[in-house]
């Protein structure tokens, strides 16, 4: 049986090439506005890592990182909303254009403790906090989100309401003011009633990372292999609007300042609502693969696992997110296309 095989054209490889760095970076998210201790920013752009310092910018897909004792502020620039990423805590931010063409923010979390004051929010923007469990959608709130060492998370509500999803998407709970939410690895979001603070609580379920730990790494494994179905479903839609000779030929004549006929711009209009319409859920998806893959190593280095079982989950790990890096390069180019 013949197979088709769908590729990027040259084109987009010399894009790739030459344009994949300035895609990420270019587009400044927020500014370090507080910052006290030790932490980092790994540059998505270059992957240059370096030390926070005040007055820093934060890019897209930079992640921040913190130590022990140490605290930092990222004021988002076009909202004002701050987030407050406390000690030994990994995160990263992303934005994008949603269905309805407005921002969405992603802050993507892997371990640690954040807070955040979501400033007022227009129209269908929107901020989403993706966990290793679950997802928070919100639109204006002050709350509070932690995530333990095996990547189960707690979201406290301190003013207004934060809508918690489950890992399936399929059910949700509606915290409001005061509320704890638990969701915990392959489970559903519930209410939680202990009256443990939420440092307290990531300290507790810290506490017990050697008794679940190894449990919680098979789980994460198993996710990947449903992650990896998704992913190539994610690169085939990519594909084929990026390969379709009409949105080819409408992109060449745009890029060159052509007047494109009014059948043209109907197709055109119709391969932006068709990307906007993916773009918010695969970035959610994509951002998820990657906290899984990092959620696995953090793990698998605390675990005292021998050099043979180390290697095996680096090497899975690193051959999955080779794939995920692909298609998130991908995604980045027909982003940049959607200026045209």
């Amino acid at each position: 049986m013949k197979k088709k095989i769908m590729i990027f054209s040259v084109m987009a490889f010399m894009f790739l090439i030459f344009g994949i760095n300035s895609i990420a970076q270019d587009k400044t998210i927020g500014t370090i506005t507080y910052f006290a201790g030790k932490g980092s920013v790994l540059r998505s752009g270059n992957g240059a890592n370096e030390v926070i310092d005040l007055d820093m910018l934060i890019y897209n897909d930079d992640v921040i990182t913190t130590e022990e004792e140490s605290k930092a502020e990222i004021t988002i620039t076009e909202t004002g909303t701050i987030i407050t990423i406390f000690e030994n805590s990994k995160m990263s931010l992303s934005d994008i254009l949603n269905a309805s063409e407005q921002k969405t923010t992603f802050i993507n979390m892997v371990f640690g403790k954040i807070k955040m004051a979501v400033a007022k929010l227009a129209g269908q923007e929107e901020f989403i906090v993706n966990t290793p469990t679950g997802v928070a959608s919100v639109r204006g709130t002050e709350f509070e989100v932690a995530i333990s060492d095996v990547g189960d998370s707690l979201i406290s509500v301190k003013e207004g309401s934060v809508e918690v999803i489950a890992e399936d998407e399929k059910s949700s709970i509606m915290a409001t003011q005061g509320k704890n939410i638990v969701v915990e690895l392959d489970a559903l979001p519930q209410d939680y009633t202990g009256e443990e603070t939420v440092d307290e609580w990531l300290k507790n379920q810290n506490s017990m990372f050697t008794k679940i730990g190894l449990i919680k790494l098979k789980k994460l494994f198993v996710r990947l292999s449903i992650f990896g179905k998704n992913l190539s479903l994610i690169e085939k839609n990519l594909n084929e609007i990026y390969n379709n000779k009409t949105f080819q030929n409408i992109l060449e004549k745009k890029k060159k300042g052509k007047t494109i006929t009014p059948k043209e711009e109907g197709y055109w209009s119709a391969f932006r609502k068709r990307l906007l319409s993916l773009n918010t859920i695969t970035y959610k998806m994509l951002n998820k693969m990657v906290i899984t893959v990092d959620l696995i190593s953090r793990i698998a280095q605390k675990l005292s696992l021998d050099d043979e079982e180390i290697r095996k989950i680096y090497n899975e790990g690193k051959k999955f997110k080779i794939g995920v890096d692909r298609v998130l390069k991908k995604l980045y180019i027909l982003n940049q296309i959607l200026a045209y």
